[in-house]
């Protein structure tokens, strides 16, 4: 009777231990939370003007951006990931995971509030279901849960998303803030513009720019989702 007390209470001891583990702790920075384990540890360096930080279990990382002054990370070519653009909250974001299980992670919002960015990203790793619950736990106010992986549809790096194509495609003649070679893209520019006349705009042959010789990019009509999802995200809380 004693050995099964001991035994018990030695099965409970671990059972407690294992539920700890799994409950995490929170990371908090005014309306941005994430969730991560226990075995984890948050390293957060002094900054100034944007919050940074990572974690780490000492094989993985995840480093998080958060804040103004971000650079838009899709302006050059993307890794040979899997990507798919998806919905936090009212905002857009790019959702970025290992193609073949081999590769890295981030999640993207270029502008989850007025010019402030968050991004979270993770160094090569092959998929990984610690780090896809960290990403999972994201969340912005009153966001909902972002959906298991692997419901999600992704695509290739040939293809892309809305954000992706239009940061790779629109900002290297537009800027989102002034003048540069053409017209910038901000808010005040998207507001004056229905979606019709956007999606035509898109889909549009160009005049070269006489200046520079530049041609403005033209989405062809098996582009539809891409333009689509470029729209939602100029449209975003306008």
């Amino acid at each position: 009777m004693i050995k099964k007390a001991i035994i018990f209470f030695i099965l409970l001891t671990l059972l407690s231990c294992k539920q700890e583990n799994n409950v995490g702790l929170e990371l908090k920075i005014g309306d941005f939370s994430l969730h991560y384990p226990s075995h984890w540890k948050l390293v957060e360096p002094k900054t100034i003007d944007s919050y940074y930080s990572y974690l780490t279990n000492t094989k993985d990382t995840l480093f998080i951006h958060n804040g103004m002054y971000n650079s838009k990370i899709y302006k050059d070519s993307l890794f040979n990931n899997k990507f798919s653009q998806i919905q936090i909250s009212d905002k857009q974001a790019v959702l970025e995971i290992p193609k073949n299980d081999i590769g890295s992670y981030s999640l993207y919002l270029p502008k989850y509030k007025s010019n402030y960015t968050f991004h979270i990203f993770s160094n090569a790793t092959k998929r990984n279901q610690e780090i896809e619950n960290i990403i999972r736990s994201v969340r912005f106010m009153n966001s909902h849960q972002i959906p298991n992986f692997n419901t999600i549809k992704f695509v290739d790096n040939k293809i892309g998303t809305g954000i992706t194509n239009y940061e790779n495609n629109c900002l290297n003649c537009h800027s989102e803030y002034r003048y540069e070679i053409a017209v910038p893209l901000d808010s005040n520019f998207i507001k004056s513009k229905d979606k019709n006349w956007l999606k035509k705009y898109l889909y549009s042959q160009k005049k070269n720019e006489s200046e520079y010789n530049i041609k403005c990019f033209q989405f062809e009509r098996k582009d539809s989702m891409i333009v689509k999802e470029i729209i939602e995200y100029l449209q975003q809380n306008q």
